[in-house]
């Protein structure tokens, strides 16, 4: 089936998380995690550069609708496009991505793939922000030009996690 036709629960299914800084989760996250809540799809690598300009005002929005939000609020996971994990933990270590990400694992590589083609990102860094719905069993598209609306300082998305 074509990405965009599996539902967004087939898709994550019992996927784990893990922090994007790939600290020690014996508890890792699941996608049950993310149900109810703005999540935005963060698209990035280590050796992007302009992914590593971009990054630090996801991170001032991160930590802003944090303390403005309820818990339930917003939710970025970081889907890498690095081949070596190690490379991506550092990356986000540097950067102070305090989010989840997908595990640097084949099945994992093959999540990261599924949702590159469902949201039809072909360049990097791109955050794709959806919601997932209550049940975690779809994820309406909030915006796929997150990264445009972060840059801009507004969206309607935005308003809403930041209160």
């Amino acid at each position: 089936r074509a990405a965009a036709a599996v539902p967004w629960g087939e898709v994550l299914g019992s996927s784990r998380l893990e922090p994007a800084t790939g600290s020690a989760a014996a508890d890792a996250p699941g996608a049950e995690r993310l149900r109810g809540r703005v999540v935005g799809l963060y698209f990035t690598a280590s050796w992007c550069g302009p992914c590593r300009r971009f990054t630090p005002k996801l991170v001032q929005l991160y930590e802003a609708a944090a303390r403005a939000s309820p818990p339930d609020g917003l939710e970025l996971v970081l889907v890498s496009w690095d081949e070596i994990g190690d490379e991506r933990r550092e990356y986000a270590r540097q950067a102070g991505m305090r989010w989840l990400a997908l595990p640097h694992s084949r099945e994992a590589r093959a999540l990261a793939d599924e949702l590159t083609l469902r949201y039809d990102v072909t360049s990097i860094p791109a955050l794709v922000v959806v919601e997932v719905s209550a049940d975690g069993s779809s994820a309406r598209v909030l915006s796929r030009d997150g990264r445009m609306d972060v840059e801009r300082g507004h969206a309607p998305w935005m308003s809403r996690v930041l209160g």
